[in-house]
């Protein structure tokens, strides 16, 4: 049997009552419900990736990132029906493929249109599908990056790059945010990505494979001279213009998410994706987690948002609506600026 996007989502996300007063449960699997002591989590409602967590004790618990059971794994939307299964295999919910009709992408939920304009040719049609190569994709998945992929389209496969972005339920209205500013970054620019894609619990950003040339500016590679500097400042300068003139800001300006092509003279510079703002923006609502990494994203932040932050702002309130994003642009603009000239940051003992 093969299972909807939908029942799949919800497949043995509840605990088995049949087996809970009997003992026994006489659909065995069979069942829609879980006879597993870690009941399967819905991974539309928390964000985890198909990757056993290798934790014996985890301190997350159900919020885990990561999974923490066969069921998890295997019936993940990443991981379901997309490769063959073995021959005699009688499982009537089997997680495999049995036969080329019932295969997947590794990404395959459809596009939610935010407009009627589905013929825009920046972004996925309804009947493209991302294949993504499965031992890059975990490579990736405790250290987020680009990963190599192919777009199939009805014209021919295209290469490209792909950088992922988990969300939770509670993080829905930030995703749609995102998704809506990268739309409106992709039509005004001919320096952002290709396209994006939206699952029910994924944001993926596409980027030409030319992106993979590019280099960071990371700590031993930070840009040296005034001439340089000037050049960044001008590149990205530009950049964040045609995002303001378009209404949106980028909020995600470091060192690492700025990058240069290596060769060209004089050196150009380019601004990486902004899809980590759904972390920006749910922690400004006040319901964003702030995990072991939080000290080093809250470096390349503006003193404003840390103080919204430790106020704890809940939900769509005034004060955060009022919080001027491009302001937070410009702060992080001066904070690389000042560590590509001397490569440290301005505010290390902050």
């Amino acid at each position: 049997s093969v299972l909807s996007d939908k029942a799949l989502a919800r497949f043995r996300t509840k605990p088995c009552e049949r087996l809970l007063a009997q003992g026994k449960c006489d659909f065995q699997d069979k069942c829609q419900y879980s006879h597993s002591s870690w009941v399967r989590r819905n991974p539309c409602k928390v964000a985890y990736q198909p990757i056993r967590c290798n934790k014996e004790n985890c301190p997350e618990k159900r919020q885990c990132r990561f999974a923490h059971s066969e069921e998890e794994v295997l019936y993940h939307p990443l991981t379901y029906k997309v490769s063959m299964c073995g021959v005699g295999c009688r499982g009537f919910y089997c997680p495999f493929a049995h036969g080329r009709h019932e295969l997947r992408s590794g990404v395959e939920a459809e596009v939610q249109a935010q407009s009627a304009d589905d013929e825009d040719e920046y972004f996925l049609r309804f009947d493209d599908r991302l294949r993504i190569n499965k031992e890059d994709w975990e490579s990736c998945v405790r250290k987020p990056g680009l990963l190599r992929g192919e777009l199939l389209e009805k014209r021919g496969t295209r290469n490209c790059l792909v950088r992922m972005a988990p969300y939770c339920r509670a993080q829905r209205s930030e995703a749609e945010q995102v998704v809506q500013d990268l739309r409106e970054w992709i039509r005004n620019s001919d320096e952002g990505p290709i396209a994006l894609r939206r699952s029910v619990a994924t944001i993926c950003v596409l980027w030409t494979p030319e992106v993979e040339g590019r280099q960071a500016l990371d700590v031993d590679g930070f840009v040296k001279g005034v001439a340089s500097c000037v050049e960044l400042l001008r590149c990205v300068e530009t950049q964040l213009s045609k995002l303001h003139d378009a209404g949106v800001a980028h909020c995600c300006l470091s060192p690492s998410n700025i990058f240069r092509l290596p060769g060209s003279s004089p050196q150009r510079f380019f601004l990486g994706d902004f899809v980590q703002k759904i972390r920006f923006l749910s922690l400004l609502h006040g319901h964003g987690k702030v995990d072991d990494d939080y000290e080093s994203w809250a470096l390349w932040q503006a003193p404003e948002v840390l103080e919204r932050i430790q106020e704890g702002v809940r939900g769509r309130d005034k004060s955060v609506k009022a919080l001027d994003y491009v302001s937070v642009d410009l702060w992080q603009l001066g904070a690389v600026a000042f560590y590509v000239l001397t490569g440290r940051h301005a505010f290390e003992s902050r």
